[in-house]
């Protein structure tokens, strides 16, 4: 009895594979679909570059200066640009990586708009601000470090970078869609 059952099986068997074989269906053929309107999703990029002010080339070096005088200052222009779709904030700020005889302590740093006004000025290593990207998605600062303080001694070094990390709810965020550029700035004085 078990053998008819088998033979049965067997021939349903047989009688489908050839069924599928010459309709050529498969299980992938069924599927379901469904269509929810009005929802959009869209995918897009974030990313900043800092850019030469003159020659519009991408940089990752500012300041280098040796031996820089009490009452001496630089100027240097950067260019903040939104390389990417997506509108973001963003933080600037100083990060001292080596420092010897208090140099980093005792520069100054200003910064202005191309419109020469001025947006903030404070030492070095106090430095952070947090600004908006234009509708441009372009920011044009001048930067101006200085050095307003006779200083001891004969060998005297600033190592430091300017850090501009995006964000988009809070400047300590530390996941999500984020940018960071990094400036090196070295400085000697005598």
């Amino acid at each position: 009895m078990g053998n008819v059952h088998t033979k049965v099986a067997l021939v349903l068997i047989l009688v489908m594979g050839i069924f599928l074989m010459r309709t050529q269906r498969t299980s992938a053929d069924i599927f379901d679909e469904e269509t929810i309107s009005g929802n959009k999703f869209a995918a897009t990029t974030l990313e900043i570059s800092t850019r030469n002010s003159a020659t519009f080339d991408k940089e990752t070096s500012f300041f280098q200066l040796s031996g820089m005088k009490n009452g001496g200052f630089a100027v240097r222009g950067l260019r903040i640009k939104k390389d990417g779709k997506m509108n973001f904030h963003y933080h600037l700020s100083s990060h001292t990586n080596s420092e010897s005889g208090n140099l980093c302590h005792v520069l100054t740093v200003s910064l202005y708009d191309k419109t020469f006004h001025q947006i903030y000025s404070g030492g070095l290593t106090s430095f952070q601000m947090d600004r908006d990207i234009d509708s441009s998605g372009l920011d044009e600062w001048i930067v101006l470090l200085a050095l307003n303080t006779d200083l001891t001694g004969s060998s005297h070094l600033c190592n430091f970078d300017i850090v501009i990390k995006t964000y988009r709810v809070s400047a300590d965020e530390k996941g999500g869609f984020y940018d960071k550029k990094i400036l090196q700035n070295t400085i000697t004085a005598n």
